[in-house]
């Protein structure tokens, strides 16, 4: 409610629990029907900017501003529809967007591929805004104690995560200097059980691992299933401009 997280991930869900937790200040409201959520918050708020995460399809609400976020290390997810590929419509949908963002351009990756693509299917040329998804700290999710990242370095690691990019979770720990000797994937969003934990307890043990890595948002789903012996840290990661940030906030405060 802008003071207070008042639920966990278990009602809310794991990334509104998580940017509640992340953004104090800021009211995060979660429910199906998003236009009278939207009414009913801003009668109990005096709100100026409403933000619609994951809503490019929801077209029955009008928005100002229409970003359009697309990973710039998968361009094979834009070939097909689900469930062949990641595209909920057509291509050709993202003329709708005032602007597209263009996320984990990360040494290796090629955007260029991504935005051929998209020129194709819409006819546009965008000018995309660029952004790095990189590790800033670790955190204790027991006691959200705030670590140096360089505690990551040559260590023996077992990782695990829920999300939707599992790869590039690995690739943040390697590129920190850790030493990957077990990886356990979970389907995104995917609800832990107590049996879970153990089963990566179990697995980190039996390859002698220094200690056991996952994501923020995977954390917050764990905590009340871990003890003060479990050597777990999760990764928080920074959003980083690499072009376009001026933009960005014009679009947001224009």
């Amino acid at each position: 409610d802008g003071s207070k997280v008042l639920v966990g991930p278990e009602e809310a869900g794991d990334e509104p629990f998580l940017i509640a937790s992340r953004c104090p200040g800021t009211v995060v409201a979660v429910g199906a029907d998003r236009y009278r959520l939207g009414r009913w918050v801003l009668a109990q708020f005096p709100l100026t900017c409403l933000v619609l995460d994951d809503g490019f399809q929801h077209l029955a609400l009008h928005r100002d501003v229409d970003l359009l976020l697309v990973d710039a290390s998968c361009p094979e997810g834009l070939q097909d529809l689900l469930p062949a590929g990641y595209l909920r419509e057509p291509l050709s949908g993202a003329a709708r967007a005032t602007a597209l963002v263009l996320t984990r351009v990360d040494p290796g990756t090629r955007p260029e591929l991504v935005l051929d693509r998209l020129r194709e299917a819409t006819g546009r040329n965008p000018q995309p805004i660029l952004v790095q998804f990189q590790p800033g700290s670790l955190i204790d999710p027991l006691t959200d104690t705030v670590e140096d990242l360089a505690r990551l370095r040559q260590q023996r690691v077992l990782a695990f995560s829920g999300v939707a990019n599992p790869a590039s979770f690995r690739r943040t720990l390697e590129g920190q200097g850790s030493w990957v000797l077990d990886e356990m994937v979970f389907p995104d969003h995917h609800a832990y059980s107590a049996s879970d934990v153990g089963m990566i307890r179990t697995r980190a043990q039996a390859c002698g691992t220094d200690l056991i890595v996952t994501t923020e948002k995977d954390a917050v789903k764990i905590r009340s299933l871990l003890t003060s012996d479990d050597r777990i840290r999760a990764v928080r990661l920074l959003t980083v401009f690499l072009d376009g940030h001026n933009r960005f906030q014009e679009l947001l405060t224009g």
